[in-house]
């Protein structure tokens, strides 16, 4: 469905919806994982959506949203879905005050708090399944504020921005990134050796931290950034360029700042945006809808408990 067939929805309809989605394969209790085995509640006083567990040692009520990051929240359900179809359609991200606008919420930061949920749903965890193959793209980028003085110093690497690490695998494939306390041998190897098949290609410039990559890797191409070079023998880290283009043209044209403390969220949200760009706009949502399941995040959460950044 596009965004208007989504705004003419029901709130029954909406409901309807995401249980056809998180339900494909029969109303599921979230407490003991029964499925098919739940009676749906149709008193005068009931709310809607509740169903209740007839498992003998369960026997407890349910809605579609419990256990997923919708749970609890004031928000409509039509709602939800108009906002997971904006963050997942738009190019560069969405704002939150754009959101209450677009959306007629009651305040800021229901709207703030509703995308940092959505983008929590996305985030589908630093490391993949499914060690990558093929050619890799591995670089680094720092996400920040400019120099509060153009002469004050250096850019990127050695000043106080923080890093962010992607794996990129070439020709349509998936990308791995995530925010870094630091940039050294350690953890960037680490990083590649968890989620990169040893017959890989992975294609670098010249920074130190990458060094001795041929030895654990079938071939390590290096392109040399400093001499102006940008491709060698067919090998070049333009793919992960692409990606963290994305992310700062999302910095600094759509959200304008990225907190240390939220940097996490929005790299997920580039990440899903990125690994999913050759789905139509319901699949889209529908995987963001599935992902929710077994995720939760409160105002409190997010706003005062810093998310750690450090690696093993």
């Amino acid at each position: 469905m596009n965004l208007i067939q989504l705004a003419q929805l029901t709130e029954t309809e909406a409901r309807e919806h995401i249980e056809k989605i998180i339900w494909a394969n029969g109303v599921t209790c979230p407490h003991c994982q029964t499925v098919d085995n739940a009676t749906k509640m149709q008193g005068k006083t009931t709310r809607a959506g509740l169903y209740k567990c007839k498992n003998k040692t369960c026997r407890k009520p349910f809605t579609v949203t419990q256990g997923t990051v919708m749970e609890g929240s004031k928000v409509s359900l039509r709602n939800w879905l108009m906002a997971i179809h904006l963050l997942c359609s738009s190019r560069k991200g969405f704002s939150a005050n754009q959101l209450q606008k677009e959306l007629g919420l009651g305040s800021y930061e229901t709207a703030w708090l509703l995308l940092h949920k959505i983008r929590h749903a996305m985030d589908t965890g630093s490391f993949i399944p499914k060690k990558m193959e093929g050619a890799i793209a591995a670089d680094e980028t720092y996400v920040g504020g400019r120099p509060r003085f153009k002469n004050s110093g250096k850019r990127g690497r050695g000043t106080p921005k923080t890093p962010v690490f992607a794996l990129v695998e070439t020709k349509g494939g998936r990308v791995l990134a995530q925010p870094l306390e630091r940039v050294n041998g350690t953890n960037i190897r680490r990083i590649i050796c968890e989620n990169v098949s040893p017959s890989a290609t992975i294609m670098t410039d010249e920074f130190s931290v990458y060094r001795g990559l041929d030895k654990i890797f079938a071939k390590h191409g290096v392109v040399n950034h400093k001499q102006k070079q940008y491709v060698k023998d067919g090998m070049s880290t333009n793919e992960a360029e692409s990606f963290f283009a994305l992310i700062k043209r999302g910095h600094h044209g759509i959200y304008h700042q990225y907190s240390k403390q939220h940097l996490p969220l929005y790299i997920a949200e580039c990440q899903y945006r990125w690994n999913t760009r050759f789905d139509d706009a319901d699949a889209r949502l529908n995987k963001v809808i599935v992902l929710s399941q077994g995720k939760q995040l409160t105002y409190k959460t997010p706003k005062n408990k810093v998310k750690s950044l450090k690696t093993k």
